[in-house]
């Protein structure tokens, strides 16, 4: 079995030469190098050169003239390979002699490897050390184990699986520290991947201040990314059982420090400390027995560090919990590149919807007419319409006896909606995701009405549902506005991703009706008082008095049980609206009680995309 190593190179003129020198100089060698240089600014290219004469017809320059990041790095040179293994490190690292050996004999078992980062660094210092022993000693301790990070400074996948994944997300670009996280959930997905100890590379670690600012950012990244995809990794640095013991080290610290004054935080300490040592006494073991000399500073940089990295995971864990996830708005959409269309991912079918119409049906035709301001049911009259998101089915028994037609779409409620809606002949169900159907025809009106903010891409979505209008028709969405709904997504919305997602239905639907009887006689007291206007949610409370119990129960418990939500900015509405999509003076935009928003347009007989 051929392999090619794949370098990508970014002002690596100081190190180049040593990762080529020690890939040739191994028990089993690579069949051809392929160095990417990343449109360098120091004298990498002129290193590489020097590297291609030494080594005709092994070693290939592959140049970039704009700087891309690792993972287009990576896809150029992947592109340009031969091999029937990819091979990939990083220029600042150089291969143990047995790794590509070791490699060989691994990949036969497997689709991928990943490697990991030898215990003796390149450069001196004790932060290096620390920084190998404690990486080695976590991967090592596991053994072979299936893993869910291809981690691409040392590891290598067979070249037919990585083109039929599409390789590396290049959206995700330097800096931005996760793009091996999310190729190894690719892989997983249909193909095996072994992290294997005996797979290794020396690395130049960075010193105390860089690694300070590094633990912090990837931390928060990775956090982020874990939390979005509901898994940790299942050895090494990022297990959810090592993440317990690095985060016991911050109170086990503040304890210590307040039973100098308070003898009984002792006993917390104490527990903290057997959180911490659970998960690192090994580790002190390890440098114990092969640097003894450097076993206090282990155990300092260890508290140290720990410290710093809870402090990332706390960043990741906000910026995740009120919807600001830097993983969210770079990667989504990408996951599923190099598929092809038939394989392509759409959004996944979820309990929940169906769960929730199941107990509920809706009411409030008043607030149905409010929603889609200014259209009214005579925009539905005689006309084919496009319902998305049909939920129970109550508003498409308020369209049905207007309409000419009505396709109802829903991804997880269409059963319960065709059951409910039997009356009308004119209404026929879909089962599809709404930014992925194609029902192969136009619709005189589409609307989609509190619903295009709980999809996985709400901007993804509208484009689709606008290619479904006709030029001439009219669209409607009505949806969540990030303006004005601080609490919902600073208070109620972490609450949901933290706690109420997890729980079981009928354990949220008891919490909902003691939120929403909580809150009837603060809005039939305080927020009828004229200096309540003020507050939050003021307009919205006005449609809550109008409600039945029941109503105001479902308003409730829809916040907490969604699967996902997202909030729309008024930039979103006017980048959906804007342009020469819309006939001129067709379009509205409102603030609907200061918390949602509801868009209302007219396709433009010429608008760009047409069918």
């Amino acid at each position: 079995m051929t392999i090619s190593a794949v370098v990508p190179c970014y002002n690596a003129a100081g190190t180049i030469g040593a990762c080529v020198e020690a890939l040739l100089a191994g028990s089993v060698k690579p069949d051809e190098v392929i160095l990417v240089d990343d449109a360098s600014t120091d004298d990498t290219v002129a290193a590489i050169e020097v590297l291609v004469q030494a080594h005709p017809g092994v070693v290939r320059l592959v140049r970039l003239t704009t700087n891309g990041g690792p993972a287009m790095a990576r896809n150029r040179g992947g592109e340009v390979a031969t091999g029937e293994c990819l091979f990939f490190v990083d220029a600042d690292t150089q291969l143990m002699p047995d790794a590509l050996a070791n490699f060989m004999d691994r990949i036969g078992q497997c689709d991928a490897v990943a490697g990991i980062y030898h215990h003796a660094p390149l450069n001196a210092g004790l932060v290096p050390l620390y920084k190998a022993t404690l990486n080695y000693h976590l991967f090592e301790r596991s053994g072979v184990v299936p893993y869910e990070t291809f981690s691409a400074s040392c590891a290598g996948i067979r070249a037919s699986v990585y083109r039929e994944l599409g390789g590396f997300n290049e959206a995700l670009a330097w800096g931005m520290d996760y793009e091996n996280e999310e190729f190894g959930r690719r892989i997983i997905i249909g193909h095996r991947l072994l992290s294997d100890p005996s797979v290794s590379a020396r690395h130049d670690f960075p010193g105390f201040v860089k690694l300070t600012k590094t633990y912090f950012t990837r931390v928060s990244l990775w956090t982020q990314f874990f939390l979005g995809r509901r898994q940790f990794e299942s050895g090494g640095t990022a297990t959810a059982s090592g993440g317990m013991g690095t985060a016991a080290v911050p109170p086990l610290l503040a304890c210590l420090l307040l039973a100098l004054f308070w003898s009984p935080a002792i006993l917390a300490a104490l527990f903290f400390a057997t959180l911490w040592l659970y998960n690192y006494v090994s580790y002190f073991r390890f440098v114990y027995r092969h640097h003894p000399g450097f076993l206090p500073a282990a155990v300092m940089f260890n508290l140290y560090f720990s410290s710093v990295i809870t402090a990332g995971a706390v960043d990741g864990l906000l910026r995740w919990a009120t919807g600001r996830s830097q993983v969210d708005a770079a990667a989504k959409g990408q996951e599923d590149k190099g598929m092809s269309e038939q394989k392509r991912v759409t959004q996944a079918k979820t309990s929940e919807w169906h769960e929730q119409w199941s107990m509920f049906s809706n009411d409030g035709q008043f607030l149905f007419l409010d929603w889609i301001h200014p259209a009214t049911f005579d925009t539905f009259k005689d006309k084919d319409v496009l319902e998305c998101g049909c939920g129970g089915g109550y508003h498409t028994s308020l369209v049905a006896p207007h309409a000419r037609s009505v396709t109802a779409v829903d991804l997880n409620t269409a059963d319960l909606a065709r059951e409910r809606n039997r009356q009308f002949a004119n209404v026929s169900f879909v089962e599809a995701d709404l930014a992925a159907m194609d029902l192969g025809r136009q619709f005189d009106v589409a609307f989609c009405v509190g619903v295009i903010h709980h999809t996985d891409d709400p901007s993804r979505t509208f484009e689709n549902i606008y290619r479904h209008v006709k030029p001439g028709g009219t669209m409607i969405v009505y949806c969540y506005a990030a303006e004005g709904n601080w609490p919902m997504r600073y208070l109620v919305e972490p609450s949901r991703r933290l706690v109420f997602r997890h729980l079981p239905r009928s354990v949220v639907l008891g919490v909902s009706a003691v939120l929403t009887a909580m809150m009837y006689p603060v809005v039939h007291t305080l927020y009828r008082l004229p200096v309540a206007k003020g507050l939050p949610y003021y307009d919205f409370f006005f449609n809550f008095r109008k409600l039945s119990w029941r109503r105001n129960l479902l308003d409730t418990f829809d916040k907490l049980n969604a699967p996902q939500t997202h909030f729309i900015t008024e930039d979103d509405c006017h980048r959906w609206m804007g342009g020469a999509r819309f006939e001129p003076g067709s379009v509205s935009i409102r603030h609907y009680r200061r918390v949602c928003w509801g868009l209302v347009g007219r396709k433009h007989e010429a608008a760009p995309g047409t069918a």
